[in-house]
């Protein structure tokens, strides 16, 4: 560990590596959680002024609280997926922040990677986010066995949506490239966020007496 970051490669895929941000943006602007870097090409985008991993474990930056950080390898034999597994677990708060599903388990991002016929392959459990980037990036989304498609730009006007009963998400990414997720979402959330804030305003008050 370097300060508060984790670096990890596979020695067979010297192209790929991970970097596990474990703080906060204090100390280098840069949003804690998982950021694969493909042939020098971080996966990172800009979030309400600072910098963000493709994979993001924090639901709120005020109530929800990483705690406990955990790396592990291990060997999986006999299942559909054998092999190596990297995995990187956060945990902290509990779904008591979260309404109305509440409750006093840990939230937690659970992820493993592993690679298989030369294609990135990781998996997810737990509540996250994942931030592609918003350079020409097409979205196409499998809701209630049904496609949506949506584009987003950098200039895109904010927005959030919610999508019901999702089975596959697959994202033409101006910058990363193509993605495929397989999922079982009961309720996805999709957002754009412009960082549309201000750190100085002029203002005149005039008051009639």
């Amino acid at each position: 560990m370097e300060n508060n970051l984790i670096l990890f490669s596979h020695t067979d895929y010297p192209e790929f590596s991970f970097e596990v941000d474990c703080d906060g943006i204090k100390d280098d602007g840069h949003y804690m959680g998982i950021t694969p870097i493909i042939k020098g090409n971080r996966m990172e985008t800009e979030f309400f002024y600072y910098t963000a991993p493709f994979l993001y474990p924090i639901l709120d930056h005020v109530s929800h609280k990483i705690e406990k950080i955990s790396i592990k390898n291990t060997s999986i034999q006999g299942t559909e997926n054998d092999g190596d597994f990297l995995k990187v677990m956060f945990e902290g708060s509990n779904y008591g922040i979260l309404s109305p599903v509440g409750g006093n388990d840990k939230l937690f991002m659970e992820t493993a990677f592993y690679f298989e016929e030369g294609i990135l392959c990781i998996t997810l459990n737990g509540l996250y986010y994942i931030l592609p980037s918003m350079s020409d990036t097409e979205v196409r989304i499998v809701s209630n066995e049904k496609d949506i498609l949506k584009s987003i730009k950098l200039n895109s006007e904010a927005f959030q949506e919610y999508f019901d009963n999702v089975t596959e998400i697959e994202i033409n990414d101006g910058i990363f490239g193509n993605i495929e997720i397989q999922t079982e979402i009961e309720r996805l959330q999709l957002q754009v966020h412009q960082d549309k804030g201000q750190k100085q305003i002029l203002s005149k008050i005039f008051i009639g007496f």
